[in-house]
């Protein structure tokens, strides 16, 4: 399920309900939030975010997830890339950091392929389908003159 990837609660959401999440994403002050498309078709595939953003310490939790059907061709990594110039030009965040369920693979794989370092792991740390899971932590310093590559 969706959900548990995400290290959500999974819950039953209503369109509204889905709808009201993403508008509180998108007009929250401590984070950016950016739909990701497929441009050939005009369509939503997923989303990109990064939340918690620290403007003194300048660091921000990132936050991704993809239709199944799209992983593995490259929107994954494209967004994650987009994304950090776009900390990096506009508002000048240095490091970005994830959490991710240790067994997720496909997920672990595209953050390494991206430059993110393992730095630690919460041991028993989610609870998902009747048992504690361990969560990794990932982190990546973000460098200025990376923006500048195209």
């Amino acid at each position: 399920m969706i959900q548990n990837s995400l290290l959500a609660i999974a819950k039953p959401n209503s369109s509204a309900r889905v709808r009201a999440w993403i508008a509180r994403r998108a007009s929250d002050d401590a984070g950016v939030f950016f739909v990701i498309a497929d441009n050939l078709e005009g369509a939503a595939i997923g989303f990109i975010q990064a939340s918690g953003i620290d403007h003194l310490h300048r660091i921000a939790e990132l936050g991704i997830c993809l239709d199944a059907t799209r992983r593995g061709k490259g929107y994954g990594r494209q967004a994650i890339s987009l994304l950090e110039k776009y900390l990096i030009q506009v508002l000048n965040v240095r490091k970005l950091w994830l959490r991710v369920a240790s067994d997720n693979r496909a997920a672990i794989a595209l953050y390494h392929s991206s430059g993110f370092k393992k730095v630690g792991t919460l041991k028993k740390h989610h609870f998902v389908n009747g048992q504690f899971c361990d969560v990794l932590l990932m982190e990546k310093l973000l460098l200025k003159s990376n923006a500048r590559r195209e």
